[in-house]
């Protein structure tokens, strides 16, 4: 009994073998592949989070590990994306993702209902932050819901209005930031600089945008912003508006112009002529970068750089402005 007994666990454990091996099968290399690969990266994960805990080596697997899975189609293009903005979002600080003080809309408190109206219906934003006597005297924000329910009435001014406003350091991390939203239930934050003066402004659809991508709602209206130009002349020649990100340009140009170990004040085109040049260029100004490259300023006026064009070989053509 106890032979015959071996007998039929030994049959079943070959039958069983035999599925699993007609189930790889099915699943075929591609899917096999990468089951092997994710177990072993998987692995190294585990032994960076409980052992190393080296936080840059376990995010280049962690980012490996999505390549890997986007290259083989089981991971959009995306959700990959998405998935390393996640995992990197840690790094990010208020002043990456803020709007610059130079591009706030706002206005006085002394503003009476029409004038509110007027901007929202102009520029249509829902949130408008309110000033003293300007605008580092930023005092709360008003919702444009808010001014629908007194439209057409004569005894209501701005003030009554004024909600609360979230003040926060430019090197506050955007994690910190979007729970500090959430929890105060304000949606809207003005960024101070180190002499309590407003550096700039920032939302929740910011801080979302950051890991989404960018949001277009149903008002937002598609324009040709001079400042976010790229613009490919040929494969040599590439033109920047000033607002450019210099991580956009290296990857389009394929070259290394900020060193990994190179402190710069700068994260676009235009922050990188400004310390360059020392000064505020005008059009038509070249210089040549540590790097190689060549920029020549294509439009600029008295407080910032427009459109940049960047060269790979050679100084560019005056002839190729258009």
């Amino acid at each position: 009994m106890e032979d015959s007994s071996n007998r039929g666990a030994n049959l079943k454990s070959l039958k069983n073998k035999k599925v699993a091996h007609k189930a790889d099968e099915k699943i075929g290399p591609k899917k096999s592949s990468f089951k092997q690969n994710l177990a072993s990266k998987f692995s190294q994960i585990y032994a960076l989070l409980f052992k190393q805990k080296q936080k840059s080596s376990l995010f280049e697997l962690i980012d490996q590990l999505v390549g890997s899975a986007q290259n083989q189609g089981f991971v959009s293009f995306e959700a990959q994306k998405m998935i390393k903005n996640i995992v990197n979002i840690d790094d990010v600080k208020v002043d990456d993702v803020m709007i610059p003080r130079t591009d706030i809309v706002a206005i006085s408190k002394d503003a009476d209902l029409s004038e509110i109206k007027n901007l929202i219906i102009a520029k249509e934003h829902s949130r408008i932050p309110v000033y003293n006597q300007n605008l580092d005297e930023i005092t709360g924000f008003i919702h444009s819901k808010d001014v629908v329910k007194f439209v057409g009435s004569k005894d209501h001014k701005i003030k009554d209005l004024i909600r609360k406003i979230l003040y926060v350091p430019h090197s506050m991390r955007i994690t910190d930031l979007l729970l500090k939203m959430r929890s105060s239930q304000v949606h809207i934050a003005i960024v101070l600089d180190e002499y309590g003066g407003t550096d700039g402004l920032v939302t929740i659809e910011d801080i979302m945008e950051e890991i989404v991508g960018e949001i277009e709602d149903e008002h937002d209206v598609p324009d040709n912003n001079i400042y976010m130009t790229i613009n490919k002349v040929n494969d040599h020649v590439f033109r920047f508006g000033g607002r450019v990100e210099i991580g956009k340009v290296e990857e389009l140009l394929s070259e290394k112009i900020i060193e990994n170990k190179e402190v710069v004040d700068f994260d676009t085109v235009g922050g990188l002529v400004l310390a360059a040049l020392k000064k505020v260029p005008e059009s038509g100004e070249i210089f040549k970068h540590s790097s190689g490259l060549i920029f020549k300023v294509l439009d600029a006026d008295m407080r910032s750089v427009k459109l940049v064009e960047v060269s790979k070989d050679e100084i560019p053509d005056l002839s190729s402005e258009s």
